[in-house]
């Protein structure tokens, strides 16, 4: 149920399920994609072809989340699923031109159904033929798997193009290091957002953490929790997803602590995997941990959790890697959408990124010496190291008052939130970044609509 609140835009839902919905929200005109009131036009005179097993969920991709998202609703651009699209379809595209041929990362490396690459989609593609003159490959969400799916990958000079444009979401001097590394000379594109992950899935033309139903006064987008304490007793919360070698050594550290059941929501989706731990003696061991009122891992994993945020002071959130690289997702965003009191679990300065960016890291109330490790290149060393500080913590803010610290910083709560409304929302300009990377003066790009109907999670 949801309470429509008569003061200016502003709707507040009180949900009574572990996440929130993200159905999808999209206004077609033909020859055109519209996304939140945000127009792209390629020119007429441009294709461009989406190749691959994403081609008909390009919404959940980087490119398709208001790049030109209604693609079957463009006249030139166009795509070829090679799971569900006829063979008769499949093979009228043999021995085409495209000027854009865009594919996302997994399906170049066939990495849906396990991870060794798909050579039946390989060679189905090279008898094709199909050429282009820019391709472009999507890392913007994944970009901690760029060295493993690069080197010596056999798609990357399959389309005979003239340039290759790589959508990485590192800066310049990660992408220079990359390009070395990998002995490539492809086109990185460099955002100028030092929080590339926020900067992405939390923008106002990305369904992952935005309600899509379009009002008539303005597009509905979230702002996060309503401050409420009525429902907090629980000092900390940890949500992990897929199987990370140190979200193993993070879980496994909380439940050999002291810390109390009653302190936590503590969650694996991952878990039932044995890791091993190289120098180590005995593999690290996990299993399934999920929510008390779920019964299985299908939903919104990457959404915002409001029952969660609503009981809990305290957000440690367990990032897809801890380095070297620095790769950030949404995840780091939800502490802020929630709230809570910050600890971030990933790459050595992340914590410190979020404060020269303007986010208050409550420094004068958590320790997060667990920012900055010695050990560089050893993962287990690392997560061992990142874990261990962080459990120490949460056993120290146990033993304060932490109800009254919570109350007492109110307004620097709420600051947090509006900060991410202003860094994703209102001054997030990343979706224009990468368009001209990639087309250039070949696209257009209009703001039809920028009144945004802010939702409140009670």
């Amino acid at each position: 149920m949801y309470l429509m609140v008569n003061h200016g835009l502003i709707t507040i839902y009180k949900m009574e399920h572990n996440y929130f919905p993200r159905p999808p929200q999209l206004e077609s005109r033909k020859g055109k994609a519209v996304l939140f009131g945000m127009e792209s036009i390629l020119r007429e005179d441009k294709t461009l072809l989406v190749i691959g097993q994403q081609a008909q969920i390009l919404g959940e991709s980087s490119l398709g989340t208001g790049l030109l998202s209604d693609v079957n609703g463009a006249m030139n651009v166009v795509t070829l699923n090679m799971e569900s699209d006829s063979i008769d379809k499949i093979n009228s595209y043999q021995n085409t031109t495209h000027d854009y041929i865009y594919m996302h990362y997994l399906d170049m490396n066939g990495m849906y159904d396990d991870d060794t690459p798909n050579f039946d989609f390989l060679n189905l593609l090279e008898s094709l033929n199909i050429t282009c003159n820019t391709f472009i490959v999507d890392f913007l969400g994944e970009g901690h798997e760029m060295v493993n799916t690069m080197r010596n990958n056999p798609m990357y000079n399959l389309f005979n193009q003239n340039t290759t444009k790589i959508l990485s979401p590192f800066g310049k001097n990660h992408n220079d290091e990359l390009k070395i590394y990998m002995g490539v000379d492809y086109d990185f594109f460099s955002s100028q957002s030092l929080l590339t992950g926020i900067s992405i899935f939390c923008s106002p033309h990305n369904g992952m953490m935005h309600n899509h139903l379009s009002t008539k006064k303005g597009f509905d987008v979230m702002v996060g929790m309503e401050w409420n304490t009525d429902s907090k007793n629980i000092l900390f919360e940890c949500m992990n997803g897929d199987t990370r070698i140190h979200r193993h050594v993070m879980v496994n550290e909380i439940r050999n602590s002291e810390l109390s059941s009653d302190d936590m929501i503590l969650t694996y989706v991952g878990g039932d995997d044995d890791i091993p731990m190289g120098e180590f003696d005995e593999p690290l061991v996990s299993n399934k941990q999920l929510l008390d009122w779920e019964d299985s891992v299908n939903g919104n994993r990457f959404g915002l959790f409001p029952r969660v945020m609503r009981e809990t002071y305290i957000s440690v959130i367990s990032e897809s890697s801890i380095g070297p690289r620095e790769f950030d997702t949404e995840k780091i965003s939800k502490p802020f959408y929630g709230l809570q009191f910050p600890i971030i679990y990933g790459y050595d300065g992340i914590v410190e990124k979020l404060r020269l960016e303007g986010f208050d890291m409550f420094d004068d109330i958590i320790n997060h010496s667990y920012d900055i490790t010695p050990h560089t290149e050893d993962m287990y060393q690392r997560s061992m190291y990142k874990s261990k500080l962080i459990v120490e913590e949460l056993i120290r803010l146990s033993k304060l008052d932490i109800s009254k610290l919570y109350e007492e910083n109110k307004d620097r709560f709420i600051s947090n939130q509006n900060k991410l409304y202003e860094y994703t929302v209102a001054n997030n300009t990343f979706r224009n970044e990468y368009m001209e990377f990639i087309f250039g003066d070949e696209i257009k790009i209009t703001a039809d609509n920028k009144i945004f109907n802010k939702l409140y999670l009670k």
